[in-house]
């Protein structure tokens, strides 16, 4: 959630609601972030704040947005990078101004958009890196979604 899950509450949360039976079951998200935002310098800047954790909150999973193909997977392979445990592809959140750009819940609207915005994504990260990293987390990672692309094999992708 926007304004909400940030670091301060995150960390909070990793504090005072994880325990030794828990832990692994509990997941954190970040505010979601704009994968057009983090492929602009000045913006980029601006929003890294947005996808700064601590371990504590392992597993945590970058939230982004977007509509364009080419800045999600740009977008991706950096928060790849950051080391994060997932990414999800926000496809719900109903506000106006992330509407009226077809991100969000825009891209329930156009499915074919949504399905190249999560190619894109998929082509950013490298999902066996992830799975290696974190082999406890294979089930986080792996069942998401199952996409069918265009060359007709079926992919697995955190959505």
């Amino acid at each position: 959630m926007s304004d909400v899950t940030d670091i301060a509450f995150r960390r909070i949360l990793a504090k005072y609601s994880k325990n030794r039976e828990n832990k692994d079951r509990i997941v954190f998200w970040t505010e979601f972030v704009s994968a057009d935002g983090l492929c602009n310098k000045l913006a980029k800047k601006k929003l890294s704040h947005i996808l700064k954790y601590s371990e504590a909150e392992r597993p945590i999973l970058a939230q982004v947005f977007g509509a364009n193909p080419e800045n999600m997977e740009k977008a991706c392979r950096y928060i790849a990078s950051l080391g994060f445990d997932g990414i999800d592809i926000n496809m719900g959140c109903p506000d106006k101004s992330v509407v009226s750009q077809g991100a969000g819940a825009g891209l329930i609207k156009t499915s074919e958009l949504a399905k190249k915005i999560i190619e894109a994504a998929h082509k950013g990260i490298n999902l066996l890196d992830l799975i290696f990293q974190f082999p406890s987390k294979q089930e986080l990672v792996l069942t998401r979604l199952r996409l069918k692309t265009s060359d007709g094999q079926t992919k697995k992708i955190i959505y």
